[in-house]
């Protein structure tokens, strides 16, 4: 089951008797613990999550990732919260894995960095840990500490990017996918805060939005162990509305 309100956005914003669907996305059946299952919960804490009004449909799961969109120049601040399944209880697990994936920026420059070029940037605190490097132990990421406040460890994208490059699977990724994705280990607890900010763009090739991907343990957390990828593989089912809208608005 999933259900997809984030701000109050929809397009699961009333339940089947009319009234007003509570705010979030829910992803169930993820797992299970000493015996019981378990979901994961997304809020927005703030009011500040925004994407064009087109595009809230296709916040949902595909393949082996959650997918949302955050429109230009805005962000989100949401609260990823482990809970029993069909229930608001938070259930702490011993120790968990969260991965973003596919962070780059929108505007294709040879330049360094200025704010207008569309750069994804994830901010997360709560982590015991985090593994963000490709098989030469290099990332695409800019890391600062307590960036946006102390706590918090930001994830700032340098390198251009597209639908072409996105990953397919968590498990096997190329240099270029890990490099730019983040794993978090999180230890004895239910939830984590995070800010997923898009930078303002101007251009022709500037994007009305950017995707954001999501998962459980990736690559990057098996690497160190020197576990091989996985040989499965499956394509992201984005649906082929929201594939052809993203390329025509050049939204990436």
């Amino acid at each position: 089951m999933f259900e997809s309100n984030l701000n109050n956005k929809g397009p699961d914003n009333t339940n089947s008797d009319g009234s007003a669907a509570p705010e979030g996305m829910r992803i169930s059946n993820l797992g299970e613990h000493e015996g019981k299952q378990f979901d994961m919960i997304v809020n927005s804490l703030t009011p500040s999550y925004v994407a064009p009004d087109d595009f809230y449909q296709w916040n949902n799961v595909y393949g082996y990732f959650g997918y949302l969109i955050v429109g230009m120049n805005s962000h989100i601040d949401a609260r990823f919260t482990i809970v029993e399944t069909g229930t608001n209880t938070p259930m702490v697990l011993p120790k968990w894995y969260f991965t973003f994936f596919d962070l780059d920026k929108s505007v294709n420059a040879a330049q360094d960095d200025p704010p207008t070029q569309g750069n994804e940037k994830v901010a997360v605190k709560g982590f015991s840990q985090y593994f963000a490097a490709d098989s030469t132990g290099t990332s695409e990421l800019k890391v600062t500490a307590d960036d946006p406040e102390p706590g918090f460890t930001s994830f700032e994208s340098s390198v251009f990017g597209d639908t072409s490059d996105n990953p397919k699977n968590p498990m096997n990724m190329n240099d270029q996918q890990k490099g730019r994705a983040v794993t978090f280990e999180f230890l004895n607890t239910a939830t984590f805060d995070a800010t997923y900010t898009v930078s303002p763009c101007v251009g022709p090739t500037c994007t009305i939005a950017r995707e954001v991907y999501f998962a459980g343990k990736s690559q990057l957390a098996t690497d160190p162990c020197g576990m091989p990828p996985s040989t499965v593989s499956r394509v992201v089912d984005e649906p082929p509305t929201v594939t052809d809208a993203l390329a025509s608005d050049s939204a990436r």
